[in-house]
């Protein structure tokens, strides 16, 4: 095995072993609360520019409502996650769900790399030159 695969491995247990901690309902909060916080940043800054004109103000009113919004969302989001599914349940599926992006972040990495040609191509697991293959790499 060579050090992508090492690396692909150790992130994607790494995030596996998280997910048992984190759990299912604990991922898809996070999740859920990540979008509702961007959303909020995102149209909380146009919807401000016409009543808060200095930059600064608008900025911190909006971190603001980001941060509300994230902390309202993930908590509705996980209690009604977390009494939906019994508590064993909820760590396995954490750990699948987790270890799954854990696998797609750091494969994605590696096929980034060595696409823009900061590692060697033939570095790259034989799985994943397949997909590079089709993507111009």
């Amino acid at each position: 095995m060579g050090v992508a695969e090492y690396a692909i491995l150790a992130v994607t247990l790494g995030a596996a072993v998280a997910g048992l901690f984190i759990g299912f309902s604990g991922s898809l909060a996070f999740l859920a609360g990540s979008l509702a916080a961007t959303a909020t940043a995102r149209f909380g800054w146009v919807m401000a520019s016409d009543l808060l004109p200095s930059a600064w103000s608008r900025g911190i009113s909006v971190a603001v409502a980001s941060i509300l919004a994230f902390g309202i969302v993930r908590w509705i989001v996980r209690k009604m996650v977390y009494d939906l599914v019994a508590q064993p349940g909820d760590a396995i599926f954490g750990a699948i769900v987790a270890g799954a992006v854990g696998f797609c972040i750091s494969a994605g990495s590696v096929m980034a790399l060595a696409a823009f040609g900061f590692i060697d191509e033939s570095s790259v697991p034989p799985l994943l030159s397949g997909f590079l293959s089709h993507v111009g790499g």
